[in-house]
Order: C-alpha cells, then structure tokens, then sequence
C-alpha cells in the first residue's frame, strides 16, 4: 500500500521546487526586462551626451556626425538585448548562433535596406558630397541636410525636404555642385547673321572682362560657336566664385541683350515661313449633264 506520509512528502518537495523555480524564473525574467529597459536608457542617454560633444568639436565633420550617433545607439541596444538573453538562461554561444542566424534571415529580407546601410557607409568613407553641398543625382537635386544609416535628407531649393535611399546615391551618377570653389558660366547668344560678327566679339569680351565678378584666372573667352545661313552663335564663356554664380548668371543675361541692341547689332528673330497649297477647286470645270434628246 502506498504510503501517505511519503506521498505528502513527496507532493510537499515537488510544490516548494516549483514555487522555487517560478521565483527564479519570474526574478530573471525581471531582471531582462530591467537589463533591457535600462540599455534602451543609456543608449537614448548616450546619443544625446554623443551630440552633444559633437556638436562642439570642430575636428569631425558634420557628415560622419548622424552616423556615429546611430552606430552608437544601435551597439548599446544589441548588447542590451544579449544581457538580457543570457539573463533568462540563453547561452553566449547560442545567442551568438541566434544572431547570426537572424543576420542571415534579416539580410535575406531586407535587401535593401542592408545596401541602404552599406551605401551609407560607403557615402561617409568616401565622401562624393558633404553636408552642406548641393549635389544633382538623377531626379534628385537640393542641399545635403543630413547623411544617416539607411537615406539621405536632402533639402531641395523650393524648401521641401526628400529622404533619399543611400543605395540610390550610390549606385547613380551624382554631379556635386559645391565641392569646387569656382565655376564656370556659359552663355550663348545669337545674332543676325548679317551683323558684324568682329564688333559682337568686341563688345561681349569688354564687358564680360568688366564684370566685377568675372574671374581673372581662368581668363574670360568670347568665341564664334556656329555659323549657318539664320544666324550666328557666339559664346562668353568666364569663371566666377561658386557662391556667386546664380547673381553673375542672371547679371550677365540681363545685360548682353540691351548691350548689342545699343551698339545696332540685332539679335536672331527665328521667322516661319507656312506653305498653303493653293486650292483649285474655283477653276476646275464642273461637269454638265447630257442634254436629253428630243
């Protein structure tokens, strides 16, 4: 027969092992959930005190700054999370199996946003434009506000902001407008070709070499582009600050017109010429009907 001390006994220790083990595990969990809400913590702590002392160095450029802070509070967070695991029971070795695992996964599903992150590393390491510059990628055109992880901010020149994906900049053709300090004006003007070509070269090369923001270094140039039997192409072509090209541009077209018509060179004045086929109709005959015959 069994015996009921012994099965007390034995219902007794099964119960305090339970409770013990409950309380252990809901102390761990506890303490994950601790060790997570406070890496979360210093990981928003650390990227503002991260900003902060970037804010005031002068040494780091204002591209890498958006980047440091997100490797930073990323790297808080994942150590965080890896506590936590190894809090509850999960093993270093496993945790690192898990992550590479979910690496694995995660890469296989967000493609894109994997070369998003690549792409802006690439961005930052070699740098095709900073902060601050005014770049032209495809459709793409405005000021770089802000390089970070996984886009691009770019303010455009009517104010509105664009977030860019990294891996579009990277992977297209990017005209970087700003990283030389000078740069070069074209502007082509066209004549009657019956104007004295000579006096249009003349007076073009005195005023553009006047222009108070006409570079001397590269030297202005004043040139005969095309010759056809409508009109005559010349070219100014200077050098101004880049910081001044937009005033200089719409400066010197303002001018070069008003300049030639003063001097009596007139300007090409494209003209059409429309061919109507002559109808003649009036002067076909119009065919009469047999008399019948009586």
């Amino acid at each position: 027969m069994l015996n009921t001390d012994h099965f007390t006994q034995l219902v007794e220790r099964f119960s305090d092992n339970l409770l013990t083990g409950l309380a252990s595990v809901g102390l761990n969990l506890m303490l994950a959930l601790l060790i997570v809400w406070l890496g979360w913590s210093i990981s928003r702590r650390a990227e503002r005190a991260l900003d902060a002392s970037l804010a005031r160095s002068q040494r780091i450029d204002d591209t890498l700054k958006p980047l440091l802070k997100s490797l930073v509070s990323w790297a808080l967070k994942i150590i965080a999370l890896a506590l936590a695991l190894s809090q509850v029971g999960v093993q270093m070795a496993t945790i690192a199996a898990m992550l590479g695992a979910a690496g694995l996964a995660v890469g296989l599903a967000l493609q894109g946003t994997l070369q998003n992150i690549a792409a802006g590393i690439m961005l930052v390491m070699l740098r095709p434009f900073k902060v601050g510059e005014y770049i032209e990628c495809g459709a793409v055109q405005g000021t770089v506000h802000e390089i970070a992880l996984f886009n691009t901010l770019i303010e455009r020149f009517d104010g509105i902001y664009q977030y860019v994906p990294n891996s579009q900049l990277w992977s297209g053709s990017v005209l970087n407008y700003s990283r030389n300090s000078q740069r070069r004006l074209d502007v082509p003007v066209k004549i009657d070709f019956r104007a004295d070509t000579s006096h249009a070269l003349t007076l073009l090369d005195a005023f553009i070499r006047q222009h108070p923001q006409t570079l001397a270094d590269p030297a202005p140039r004043v040139m005969v582009l095309d010759v056809n039997d409508a009109f005559t192409t010349l070219n100014i072509r200077a050098w101004t600050q880049n910081d001044q090209y937009w005033d200089f541009r719409w400066d010197v077209y303002s001018k070069v017109r008003a300049l030639l018509e003063d001097a009596g060179i007139p300007l090409s004045v494209p003209s059409y010429q429309v061919f109507a086929p002559e109808s003649d109709a009036a002067e076909r005959p119009v065919p009469v009907p047999p008399r019948a015959k009586v």
